[in-house]
């Protein structure tokens, strides 16, 4: 099911906001160019009849082009300080959320605000095979090896 924003779900027995994460700390318009035209219905129904490794090429390919250079490290590092601000304000303000999941910046994060209460940015898998796993004790951040058994 796709969500245009954000939805909120609920993992192993926490409450989660999950959202993307793009248009936290501000955007330039050539990124709200470039998610206007991914966002569009002809364009979503032409990547549903693509295979994703030719919709994950056809991005990478394009991306640069319109939507701008990929944000130096400093940069990313300031919009996931951004997320967690975010973060802290949904937390604030919705006593019912437990996890709040962002993606975006690719910068792992996993941060507590406060007791059961987290801010979890699993990463990338295309940098560095990251990912995050959602169990009754809470979120937690990995990276897939070939040479370790999965979930370690």
């Amino acid at each position: 099911e796709f969500h245009r924003v954000e939805v909120e779900l609920r993992l192993a027995r926490f409450r989660a906001l999950v959202r993307h994460g793009d248009g936290i700390g501000g955007v330039g318009w050539s990124s709200r160019a470039f998610h206007t035209a991914i966002g569009h219905p002809v364009t979503e129904r032409i990547f549903r009849l693509l295979h994703p490794d030719i919709g994950f090429a056809v991005v990478r390919r394009m991306s640069p082009h319109l939507a701008g250079k990929r944000p130096a490290a400093a940069d990313r590092q300031r919009l996931a300080e951004q997320q967690e601000g975010y973060a802290r304000q949904v937390l604030e303000r919705q006593p019912g959320i437990e996890l709040v999941v962002l993606g975006h910046t690719h910068v792992p994060r996993l941060t507590a605000i406060a007791p059961r209460r987290w801010l979890l940015n699993p990463g990338a898998w295309n940098e560095g095979y990251r990912y995050a796993r959602i169990d009754a004790e809470g979120p937690a951040l990995l990276t897939f090896s070939p040479e370790r058994e999965p979930h370690q």
